[in-house]
């Protein structure tokens, strides 16, 4: 195969300077609140009125119990040319101009690429379709072209299956639905109780929006940390001295922090990290175990960051330097307390273990106690959660907030397949629309999303927000409808930015990297046993934009694993990019 041209590098070369810029151009702010003018500057919105498996695929789940079938197992291949009944016809306010539909890059000059007729893209899947590795499986796919409205390719399209973490992208409609991709996440830091001579006679009050934290990004845009900027906010407000507690409103979410559909023996993995209305360092713990002096010594364990939230129980022993680094961390069943038992070899220096939290709004609000006695401002009484919203007015202010980015996190959500993240978004979308955000309120986004553009949720199920459930059914087309309405909305250019692309980054920077296919792909990736998934978007060299959706359920885990299916995938991409024109 033969290199890009010159010109191809400079443009490839543009498209990721202005990538670069634009991740350096959304940085998140803080603004401290000058305590004379705090009740005069912020106005509280009641909860009614709130305007939401590993972190990456090769992590999600790999260990499930459910062997279910899917609900509708007919076999069903649409013509070429024939109309979904989830067409998208009603294209509402936020649709943008066919016009503005560009190419993701530019043609495909000097390299040797196929050129796959219209009438053979059925045949051609379909053959992709016969392998052995697919043996026993339930194959639903929809292919759909974004710039002529028409449906190219159908199989199970309308039959609802497991998604896994393609059930991000539901959740990507609906937060963007229901809060817009400008939109910014707000933590407020509150003083109830008077002020003066530096000492808060009362309580101060973290109030969280939703916000999973800027610690899950990029450490380029993570600096200064959250924790680092409320600490800021609290500071420049001129206090040194708290006379009652640290209070944590965390009231946007319910206390439900790990959805109840995730794989019970699971929980203590770092990809099922709970979540909660006021969140820090993912909700997780980061342990640092190191060797003791000497052989038969305890390991030494440090905490990250250590804000006395949790009393270790160090059951670590030293072992020779030929001995083996293994150590239990379970995850916190009792609040405030975990047990971490093993071995670890003389003169090693093992890899951080993380670990989530059982209580992660009180323990985030730790971590903020700590952080204001080291920057020399103390807190005389203890953390606490509030059970109603803390409200400006009436003896409460506002100090000062901390901004951020919704789009930030859904590039991490989409890119990385986060899932804490994932589920942060999902209830918030709820708070949005329905007062508190919840797994139920999470949900009806998700449906009311659909409902809104046309696209028929017959058998759609929403159990979560990350795809870690098994109970989420989605149909190939509901799936590709959903994209063919965020290709056409003024969401477009922002959602795009967050998904993976093909031999570029995310979970798909190592498929699809041929110089044929770099960058002609942008989707996303999903797995969790037995189930296999990849949707999103192909591009051909006339510029059409194709929506697709391929959602792989039951193959034999015994005999094959998630790379066959991904090569499985990864062809059929490959065949649509390679789509001749309309006309041939």
């Amino acid at each position: 195969m033969r290199r890009p041209s010159g010109l191809g590098v400079m443009v490839i070369a543009a498209v990721v300077a202005i990538m670069v810029w634009s991740a350096f151009d959304a940085r998140e702010t803080s603004t401290a609140v000058p305590v004379a003018e705090a009740a005069g500057h912020d106005v509280d919105t009641p909860a009614a009125a709130f305007v939401e498996a590993g972190q990456g695929d090769a992590q999600e789940s790999n260990v499930e119990a459910s062997t279910a079938s899917p609900s509708r197992d007919d076999a069903e291949v649409a013509p070429r040319g024939a109309l979904s009944t989830a067409d998208v016809t009603n294209a509402s306010t936020t649709s943008a101009p066919a016009a503005s539909v560009e190419p993701f890059l530019a043609p495909r000059q000097g390299l040797k690429t196929r050129k796959i007729a219209r009438a053979q893209l059925g045949s051609k899947i379909e053959a992709e379709l016969q392998r052995k590795s697919l043996a026993g499986a339930s194959v639903g796919i929809a292919v759909r072209s974004v710039t002529h409205g028409n449906e190219l390719f159908a199989r199970l399209g309308s039959t609802p299956l497991k998604v896994a973490s393609n059930d991000k992208l539901l959740t990507s409609l609906s937060v963007l639905e229901a809060l817009g991709a400008n939109f910014r996440f707000t933590t407020r830091v509150l003083a109830r109780g008077t002020i003066s001579n530096g000492v808060l006679d009362g309580d101060l009050v973290i109030q969280g929006d939703g916000d999973p934290g800027d610690d899950v990004l990029d450490e380029a845009l993570a600096k200064p940390l959250m924790l680092e900027r409320l600490v800021r906010v609290v500071k420049d407000a001129g206090i040194t001295r708290v006379t009652g507690g640290l209070i944590v409103d965390d009231t946007i979410f319910d206390r439900e922090y790990v959805p109840p559909g995730w794989p019970k023996d699971q929980l203590h993995k770092e990809y099922c990290a709970p979540v909660a209305g006021f969140s820090l360092c993912q909700n997780m713990l980061t342990v640092r175990i190191q060797p003791g002096k000497a052989v038969g010594d305890p390991g030494v364990i440090k905490l990250e960051p250590d804000s006395g939230a949790y009393e270790v129980r160090n059951a670590v022993k030293t072992v020779a330097k030929n001995g083996k680094h293994e150590v239990g961390l379970p995850a916190p069943t009792q609040p405030g307390k975990v047990t971490i038992s093993g071995t670890t070899p003389f003169n090693s220096k093992p890899e951080p273990i993380r670990v989530p939290v059982a209580d992660p709004a009180k323990t985030a609000g730790q971590h903020v106690k700590r952080a204001l006695e080291r920057a020399g401002i103390t807190i005389f009484g203890a953390v606490a959660l509030t059970e109603a919203r803390v409200a400006s007015g009436a003896g409460v202010r506002l100090l000062g907030k901390v901004d951020a980015p919704l789009i930030d996190r859904l590039r991490v959500m989409n890119k990385d397949s986060t899932n804490s993240v994932a589920e942060h978004l999902y209830k918030r979308a709820g708070a949005q629309l329905h007062g508190v955000g919840s797994a139920e309120t999470g949900g009806r986004a998700v449906l009311a999303a659909l409902a809104k553009h046309g696209i028929d949720t017959d058998g759609a199920i929403s159990e979560d927000g990350s795809g870690m459930g098994r109970g989420n059914r989605f149909t190939p087309r509901q799936i590709a409808a959903l994209l063919a309405v965020l290709y056409r909305s003024t969401h477009r250019d922002a959602f795009l930015d967050t998904l993976p692309i093909s031999g570029v980054d995310g979970t798909l920077k190592n498929r699809m990297d041929e110089p044929q296919y770099r960058q002609r792909v942008r989707a996303k990736t999903g797995y969790i046993t037995k189930v296999s998934a990849l949707s999103g978007y192909a591009q051909t060299d006339a510029g059409e934009v194709l929506a697709f959706s391929i959602l792989i359920n039951d193959f034999d885990v015994r005999k094959v694993g998630n790379s066959e299916m991904k090569d499985v995938q990864d062809d059929i991409a490959r065949l649509l990019v390679d789509l001749a024109g309309v006309d041939s």
